[in-house]
């Protein structure tokens, strides 16, 4: 990343080079700090986006050098590195403005997923400054009338206390949604805490969430106190911690005093996402009842990017030129033909398959404008193809690759017929859904196709 590289703060070399090479492995420019005042130094120069800082260093206290560097310049996010005995450490750092913190001994994948995290973290946090929130929420969300009674959820519940229950398939940008919740709430000087469910072993999931009994607590819902905790997956935790924070949230929503069971009881906001339909969790028995009505007060519907219509070209735009920068690039924009294909595409990865694929597209290409010659093959590959029968007049068995010069000698009618029903396949079949991306109102399309003979 030419303009904002990532700062590693860690006096031991083996792990200097082990986590540089992880970064660099995903892309990232890593610059390397071997103590406190080097760290401040590189600090001051190079601005960067992310800071992996160690806690412990040979010359100075990790969590005073984080404080100070905030100070500084607050744009930054800091990703903290503790071991097992430092957890308390890590709280305090949570508490002092750290993005996240990541527990020795970790995976890579972690560690890139963290760092991803806070970069996207420092994209929304850099545009928010530059313009006017209304603003940017509608251009990085879109402005879809799915997306629209999405947003208008958003500002209602924002600052209210309650549980916050968010449902959509995985990429939608639940974990983000999340994120805008707390930005706006009441809460946003306090820790935002996420727990992945589904990575913890089950055997484990009770501690990460409330901590060691008997020891100072630890656990993320101390962690997020006067925050907002994110539970990923909720209906991953184990039926025993499932019982634990149904009693906690009982607690924490009377008078009764329950210091006994929860010692220093953490003021939280908690909000839950899934990726399935939470009321199978609970009929099949993975999720309780009384758990889920606790949680799902108010529930969010994420819609899927392919029936967003035209918000999937203006979140690729703002991502096509945010990664520029980052790449030194140039690009501005789609040609008519990758727009076309980019709406046709039926995105099961939705936002994190196509922010994945403008990325790539960007590290391996170079102009102004994205041709349809730059698209990685898992989107050019089948786009064009149809079924022969509307080049020779008959049907066979296979679908063959079409191009402009094989449309040479139709009629303008069989080329209209061709796009309409390609666009319907690549929609599953769902008439609205083509009308949306071609333009139309679906009476059109019911029309065309009622009016169209049989070819033969």
């Amino acid at each position: 990343m030419a303009d904002h590289p990532i700062l590693l703060i860690e006096d031991t070399p083996s792990l200097q080079l082990v986590y540089r090479s992880v970064l660099q492995s995903a892309g990232h420019r890593v610059e390397v700090a071997g103590t406190a005042y080097e760290g401040m130094k590189k600090y001051k120069e190079l601005a960067p986006c992310v800071v992996l800082l160690d806690l412990i260093l040979p010359d100075r206290d990790g969590l005073d050098l984080m404080k100070e560097c905030l100070d500084h310049e607050n744009r930054s996010r800091f990703i903290v590195i503790t071991a097992n005995g430092t957890v308390d450490r890590a709280v305090q750092a949570m508490r002092a403005g750290a993005f996240d913190f990541l527990l020795k001994p970790f995976q890579d994948q972690h560690i890139k997923q963290v760092v991803a995290n806070a970069q996207v973290e420092t994209s929304i946090a850099a545009d928010i400054a530059d313009t006017q929130t209304e603003r940017f929420i509608h251009g990085y969300m879109g402005t879809s009338d799915q997306m629209q009674n999405v947003l208008s959820k958003l500002r209602t519940v924002a600052h209210s206390m309650a549980s916050v229950f968010i449902v959509g398939e995985k990429g939608v940008g639940k974990e983000i949604t999340c994120r805008m919740i707390h930005r706006f709430s009441g809460r946003t000087s306090g820790p935002c805490v996420v727990l992945s469910c589904s990575a913890i072993p089950a055997e484990t999931l009770e501690v990460a969430l409330f901590g060691t009994q008997g020891k100072t607590p630890s656990g993320a819902l101390h962690q997020a106190h006067e925050g907002t905790l994110i539970l990923e997956d909720v209906d991953a935790i184990p039926p025993s911690a499932q019982a634990k924070l149904l009693r906690f949230l009982q607690c924490a929503n009377s008078d009764q005093n329950c210091e006994t069971e929860f010692p220093n009881q953490p003021d939280v906001r908690i909000i839950s996402t899934m990726t399935s339909d939470p009321l199978i969790s609970v009929k099949n028995g993975t999720l309780r009842e009384d758990l889920f009505y606790r949680l799902h007060v108010i529930p969010i519907a994420l819609p899927v990017l392919r029936e967003r219509g035209r918000d999937l070209l203006d979140i690729g735009k703002y991502m096509l030129r945010l990664f520029s920068k980052e790449e030194g690039r140039s690009f501005t924009d789609f040609s008519d033909e990758v727009s076309a294909i980019l709406l046709r595409h039926p995105w099961p990865g939705n936002i994190r398959q196509l922010q994945n694929i403008i990325r790539n597209i960007v590290v391996l290409n170079t102009g102004t404008v994205v041709t349809q010659s730059m698209l990685p093959p898992e989107l050019y590959d089948g786009l064009s193809k149809v079924q022969s029968s509307y080049i020779s007049g008959h049907e066979t068995a296979e679908a063959e690759p079409l191009s402009i010069k094989q449309l040479v000698g139709c009629s303008l009618e069989e080329i209209e017929q061709i796009a309409i029903e390609e666009t319907i396949t690549a929609c599953d079949g769902s008439i609205p859904r083509a009308a949306k991306i071609l333009g139309v109102a679906p009476s059109t399309l019911y029309r065309k196709r009622s009016g169209w003979k049989t070819l033969s």
